[in-house]
């Protein structure tokens, strides 16, 4: 998403909705609703992450605004480029879900052409097939080269394979282990957490410098995160050599402005909280608040209030033994006095 136009947009959208007011400045009069509802969530969403510029930024002059909107800008699309380049060959190893007994059959080589992915590779194929078509894709022995033909569609709004979790597809449900795939959450973690904690089996980053989780204090995840994680593992999938919002009849930008919607259009629907607990618990060591554990020891009875309350027992019968036995010789006393 450009960030100019998420300013520009943004930034008007969001004051107008502040305010309380309708949108009728002259320029969102003629911005599609869905686009600028769009823009005022990103631009809500980089206040969100950058506190101190929520704070100073009414003090900015237009043009001092308009300088650092630049770079930021250029920022994002630097990482963004970092990242694509980092994953091209590295997310090869995580392709296959048990990787210390399977390999990618055939075997991709590091080239700087991509043009053995995509469709054209029957493992990546059926990882970026449609989910709803994913039985056809293993029955029918010409559905591959449909799929490459563009004779079956697999667009940005045809959830791919590789964003559900392994095994499972409700079509009656179809939310039912949405963006719980194992190569997403792998590239995820190669993104946020660095490269060495993509294939680890326990949460939390790998030791060494601060990844950038860390280094932008991140301790839940996003939605926007999975959404930019799932573009970019899509691209790297794809036979794409430079990034661009159209792959055929697949659009990156509407990819990811779709599954940010799937969470922010109602943020306390059951599934949307569940997904991002079932995240959090797969990338982060989470430690429980205070509250948690005092709310939950409280109606238990934990190992250590057994062990309190047994030694407070033993404490009492050993006083009682002993006050007993000098309450006995107390009496004995004056029979020898």
């Amino acid at each position: 998403m450009n960030v100019l136009l998420v300013f520009l947009f943004g930034m008007k959208g969001a004051q107008c909705e502040d305010d309380g007011e309708d949108d009728e400045d002259e320029l969102l009069k003629n911005i599609d609703q869905l686009l600028l509802d769009a823009y005022i969530s990103a631009y809500r969403h980089i206040l969100n992450m950058l506190p101190t510029f929520k704070a100073n930024i009414h003090q900015l002059e237009e043009d001092e605004l308009e300088r650092l909107v630049v770079v930021m800008g250029n920022g994002i699309s630097e990482g963004h480029c970092n990242d694509s380049s980092s994953l091209k060959h590295a997310a090869l190893n995580y392709v296959m879900k048990d990787f210390e007994q399977d390999t990618l059959t055939p075997p991709i080589p590091k080239s700087k052409m991509k043009s053995d992915r995509g469709f054209n590779h029957p493992v990546i194929a059926r990882m970026l097939c449609p989910r709803a078509l994913l039985d056809e894709f293993g029955e029918d022995a010409h559905f591959l080269l449909k799929l490459c033909n563009g004779l079956v569609q697999a667009t940005d709004e045809d959830w791919a394979s590789f964003l559900y979790e392994d095994g499972v597809f409700n079509p009656e449900a179809v939310d039912e282990g949405l963006f719980k795939g194992y190569f997403l959450v792998r590239v995820w973690r190669h993104i946020f957490t660095a490269p060495a904690s993509a294939l680890k089996k326990t949460p939390g980053p790998a030791s060494g410098k601060k990844c950038n989780a860390e280094i932008h204090g991140m301790t839940r995840v996003t939605p926007r995160s999975i959404a930019y994680a799932a573009v970019q593992a899509r691209f790297t999938l794809s036979t794409m050599e430079e990034w661009g919002e159209l792959d055929g009849d697949f659009n990156q930008k509407r990819f990811f402005d779709n599954i940010v919607s799937l969470f922010e259009m109602d943020s306390k629907d059951p599934w949307a909280v569940e997904t991002l607990a079932w995240w959090d618990k797969q990338v982060f060591v989470l430690q429980p608040s205070a509250n948690v554990n005092s709310n939950s020891n409280a109606s238990r009875a934990t190992a250590l209030s057994k062990l309190l309350e047994q030694r407070k027992k033993r404490a009492a019968a050993a006083r009682w033994s002993y006050d007993a036995g000098h309450s006995f010789v107390s009496r004995l006393l004056p029979l020898h006095i």
